[in-house]
């Protein structure tokens, strides 16, 4: 049988009805093999970093989870993101889940539910390490873009490999957007 944690002993949980949805947008930065997680009052955020130069963030409002619970202004932890992923599509189906988290040194604790059949997953937490802040002024930003992760890292699979520059070109006029290399 599975018990529950004592909410009382966890600085944060959460309960969502599908995770499904969770699994997708982790696949978006599932680019390296460790997040660091930051948990706020306002989410969840998860962030993969390589090597100092390139970041994806996945960020999971408060309002998606139907209870989302921290005890504490901030908290960070690095996780196996392979690890996260299996344990979230490990069921098929419209399975929900509670997450339970006690704080440094502890395991992140996933509770999977669908229909009859229960999994509990405990995945070791590491120490958060500083992520890289890519902040420029205002006046600066020409330019933002969202991008489909699946979909914009196949666009840069298509690229000439043996290419020296890569560009990025962002219009108001069609092509919107153009990715070109050069040699």
């Amino acid at each position: 049988m599975v018990t529950e944690e004592d909410p009382a002993d966890c600085v944060l949980k959460a309960k969502v009805h599908n995770v499904k949805n969770l699994s997708q947008l982790l696949k978006c930065i599932h680019f390296k093999d460790v997040a660091v997680c930051f948990a706020s009052k306002n989410g969840l955020k998860f962030v993969t970093e390589d090597s100092k130069c390139m970041q994806a963030a996945a960020f999971i409002g408060e309002d998606i989870f139907q209870e989302y619970t921290l005890e504490e202004e901030l908290i960070g932890f690095r996780i196996e993101l392979n690890v996260l992923m299996e344990c979230l599509t490990i069921l098929d189906g419209d399975a929900s889940m509670n997450l339970y988290y006690k704080g440094y040194g502890f395991p992140l604790r996933l509770v999977i539910v669908e229909e009859d059949i229960v999994t509990d997953c405990s995945i070791k937490t590491m120490e958060a390490l500083e992520t890289l802040h890519f902040t420029l002024p205002n006046e600066e930003v020409v330019n933002k873009m969202i991008v489909d992760g699946p979909r914009f890292r196949d666009v840069l699979a298509d690229l000439d490999t043996d290419s020296e520059l890569v560009t990025f070109k962002m219009s108001p006029d069609p092509p919107h957007f153009t990715v070109a290399t050069l040699r």
